[in-house]
């Protein structure tokens, strides 16, 4: 079940192209209102942009959430169709958003945010319309400190769809050079990546004081801390730094101030720690979370925002910190370096201890040096983070107008304006994949594709220990959950649905080919079926080597075809495994067994449970167990 808001009317503004029908744009992300952070402000603010360019025709795809119908006024008027979801939260589960991106084309999928549910639908969508362009944007999603969390759900995630996703994405956004970096390190390849940042809007005027402000604030240089409430964000050693700081100076406890903005992300120690500080010295303040105005009110009460993140993709909240004319104290880890460079920025530890040093070397700066530093602030967002180059960068990438990138990523550079050709590389428009097509041989005769870490191009028999590396067990299992969620329970008309879903994972599925629901192939990759074949209600394909079926080729309810076994002289028990070939029109009858080795030749037929152990001859019918040969069969030319 959906809700979609449609817009009225559309604005105008720069960048039309009237000889160009307009981009059909999808903004794709898991949630547009408060709970998924900076990924939806970020996506808020390009959305505002989006939607007042005539070039761009722009809908929102995402789930329901909590704050749905209270966040949605803040986006643009423009169709955002919102879909339920089901089981965990953060996976979001949502077959509605799936049937929807597999039946209405957008020219461009722009996904936000990884290792969810939406990812998925939009590698499903890129499968389904051919030509379709995805741009994918991380949000620093890939760095380290966040790979290292759930390592065993995030390999999963990957073997599943993820890495082939991302490697498939005309174009992967990333927001600075160190998150090039990190993809690197996921995929071994940074090939697709354009370095464009984030951007905010100017600071709005404003003439209230936040709704924190208390009489005794007054004359105290305030300190905000303004996000998340997440370890990674380093909330806990910037209270241990404050702790230290105001019981060893009298004068910093009654000069300063520390006030943290933001909703409590599995951190249930921290309110107490909070008001124990307050209790104690009267100079920290939780002031929940913040947003639009409160937001804009709160950075124009501040003189200093403090963040001490271990980990962070591109923090809007520095940018519109920037924009607000206020000196930033942050790690390294914020990915922001041009700050430090440019004089706008401070850096700072995520260390308790060396926190505490650089907060009281900061209090003790002079105005004039503050006054620098609030000067540099505007300025470089004026000059880096400004909308106009932001949205034309990302515009162009969408196109694919931009030349293909090399292992040089332009960059914002101290004391350079930038623009879109400054920040951002592209690639060309993606070829659109042939589909497979019949070729004027058997495809039993065709070359086998590299089919995992099983594939073999012979008879030849595969040994070892482990008989499967982690990635390929991983990619099983996942691949039984895929098919077992959304194929399983398919009737049999949806066999283009099953098909694409096979090829997603790496089988090689001609046109016309009949696979039912209730058939179960072991692995992907390894099999290999020419159009207009047939797996049948309950087959079970065990394709642990390569399992070729050509041409026409009906292989009927509940039979096997079983490309393993053991070594049974062996004490190890040793896996053996080889590859199965069936030839063009040839018939697996009901409940009969095709061994490892087998070879069964063109319109040859296999009875009812039996049980083919030997290669079978060409135009011959067998029976049995094990298979004898009861009469020859007469041979047919297709036209």
């Amino acid at each position: 079940m959906s809700r979609t808001m449609n817009a009225e009317g559309r604005a105008t503004g720069a960048g039309a192209q009237p000889d160009m029908p307009p981009t059909r744009l999808f903004l794709v992300l898991p949630a547009i209102c408060r709970s998924a952070g900076g990924v939806s402000e970020s996506a808020r603010l390009l959305a505002h942009a989006l939607s007042r360019r005539p070039d761009i025709a722009l809908e929102v795809v995402t789930l329901e959430s909590e704050h749905f119908a209270t966040d949605r006024p803040g986006w643009p008027d423009v169709p955002i169709h919102a879909f339920r979801s089901h089981g965990p939260s953060n996976f979001g589960f949502s077959p509605g958003m799936l049937a929807f991106l597999l039946r209405r084309r957008a020219d461009v999928l722009h996904v936000h945010g990884v290792w969810m549910f939406h990812d998925l639908c939009a590698h499903l969508s890129k499968s389904r319309w051919r030509g379709q362009r995805v741009v994918v944007t991380p949000h620093g999603m890939l760095e380290a400190w966040i790979m290292a969390r759930s390592r065993r759900l995030k390999a999963a995630v990957s073997a599943l769809y993820q890495d082939q996703f991302l490697r498939k994405a005309d174009a992967i956004q990333v927001l600075t050079v160190k998150e090039r970096s990190d993809v690197e390190a996921a995929l071994g390849t940074a090939a697709s990546c354009v370095v464009v940042p984030n951007f905010v809007p100017p600071a709005p005027v404003v003439e209230q004081r936040p709704d924190w402000w208390q009489p005794a604030m007054e004359g105290r240089r305030v300190h905000l801390f303004f996000g998340r409430i997440h370890e990674k964000k380093g909330w806990r050693e910037l209270c241990d730094a404050w702790e230290s700081l105001s019981a060893g100076n009298d004068a910093f406890a009654a000069g300063n101030q520390l006030v943290f903005c933001g909703w409590v992300d599995g951190s249930p120690d921290f309110v107490g720690r909070i008001e124990a500080l307050a209790a104690r010295f009267g100079n920290v303040t939780y002031a929940g979370p913040q947003y639009g105005d409160g937001k804009a009110r709160s950075l124009a009460g501040a003189d200093a925002l403090l963040l001490p993140s271990k980990s962070e993709g591109l923090p809007m909240t520095v940018l519109e910190a920037w924009a607000a004319g206020l000196p930033v104290l942050m790690t390294p880890a914020c990915n922001l370096g041009i700050g430090f460079e440019r004089g706008a920025a401070l850096a700072i530890s995520p260390d308790a201890a060396a926190l505490e040093r650089e907060i009281a070397d900061f209090v003790t700066w002079p105005d004039a040096r503050v006054t620098t530093m609030v000067e540099n602030a505007r300025q470089l967002h004026r000059e880096v983070f400004s909308q106009d180059a932001v949205v034309n960068a990302l515009v162009a990438t969408y196109r694919g107008e931009a030349h293909p990138a090399d292992e040089r990523v332009p960059v914002p550079s101290a004391g350079t304006p930038v623009t879109a050709d400054t920040i951002a590389t592209a690639l060309p428009a993606a070829s659109p994949t042939p589909s497979p097509s019949p070729s004027p041989t058997s495809s039993a005769a065709r070359p086998p594709s590299p089919g995992g870490p099983l594939a073999a191009n012979s008879t030849a028999t595969f040994e070892g220990a482990p008989s499967f590396p982690l990635k390929h067990r991983l990619l099983r299992v996942v691949w039984q959950l895929t098919w077992a969620l959304l194929a399983a329970w398919t009737p049999p008309p949806l066999r283009r649905w099953r098909a694409m879903l096979l090829r997603l994972f790496g089988a090689r599925i001609g046109t016309g080919v009949q696979v039912y629901g209730s058939a179960r192939v072991w692995y992907p990759p390894n099999l290999d079926m020419a159009p207009y074949s047939a797996l049948g209600p309950g087959v079970i394909c065990y394709c642990m080597a390569p399992t070729r079926i050509g041409h026409h080729v009906v292989v009927s309810q509940r039979a096997h075809l079983c490309s393993g076994t053991h070594d049974v002289q062996s004490a190890d028990f040793q896996l053996r495994v080889r590859p199965i070939t069936i030839h063009d029109d040839a018939w697996i009858c009901a409940e009969a067994f095709v061994g490892p080795g087998v070879t069964v030749g063109e319109g040859a037929v296999l009875g009812a449970r039996g049980v083919a152990l030997r290669d079978l001859t060409a135009w011959t019918i067998y029976s049995g167990n094990p298979a004898v040969a009861l009469k020859p069969r007469k041979p047919f030319r297709r036209r």
